[in-house]
């Protein structure tokens, strides 16, 4: 039997766990009254074979508490979720004129965008 994790509803931490190698499944939901739909990730608890062995669980954990940001900056999580969080940035920038400014990561060796004037450095 597949063990498959708790329901994922951050389509940006999907997209990274997907991109890590952890098989993904999706279900979607419409709301009948208003026709918005949702969607939930599950992934499977351990990578797909190819993949570098990792579990889900193991990852989480160390994301969720900050440990991974501390112990190792370049994981491609993180590279991921700073890239996610850039694209946001950026296109609320574009949509809705909402400047931002790169500011480095608590590390020193990233940058993500924040609110504020564009010119600031």
């Amino acid at each position: 039997m597949e063990a498959w994790s708790a329901p994922e509803r951050n389509t940006q931490i999907a997209a990274c766990f997907a991109a890590l190698g952890f098989p993904c499944r999706i279900e979607k939901q419409i709301d009948a009254a208003t026709g918005h739909t949702t969607a939930s990730f599950f992934f499977r608890t351990h990578t797909a074979p190819g993949f570098p062995p990792a579990t889900l669980s193991a990852i989480r954990q160390s994301y969720d508490s900050g440990d991974m940001e501390r112990d190792t900056p370049h994981h491609a999580l993180l590279m991921g979720m700073r890239a996610m969080h850039n694209l946001n940035a950026l296109m609320d920038w574009m949509k809705q004129g909402k400047q931002q400014h790169l500011v480095t990561t608590s590390q020193r060796q990233f940058t993500i965008y924040k609110p504020g004037d564009a010119n600031v450095q």
